[in-house]
């Protein structure tokens, strides 16, 4: 009677880390899968934001002489800063 009840508690320890294992495993997977994919969407977004603003920069010099370029850059800097107001950069639109 002893040894079919140490039989069976060794089968249940071993089927339960089978599962723990198992689950850890999954896990890790998932986190890789997870981590991988954020890369390869910020790579993409990366390169699509690349794109675009080349694409502005091309149409901008175009439009614009090297000195309104650099005034209107300038500008922009400084009213993302909170240096400028609004009213100063439309004068240059």
């Amino acid at each position: 009677m002893g040894t079919s009840e140490t039989k069976k508690h060794i089968k249940i320890g071993l089927q339960l880390k089978f599962i723990i294992g198992i689950s850890i495993i999954s896990i890790c997977t998932a986190a890789a899968v997870i981590l991988l994919g954020t890369h390869f969407y910020r790579e993409a977004i990366m390169v699509r934001y690349n794109e675009t603003a080349y694409q502005v920069a091309e149409a901008a010099a175009g439009m614009f002489t090297e000195e309104e370029l650099k005034n209107y850059a300038d500008l922009t800097y400084q009213y993302n800063r909170g240096q400028v107001d609004s009213t100063e950069l439309d004068q240059i639109r």
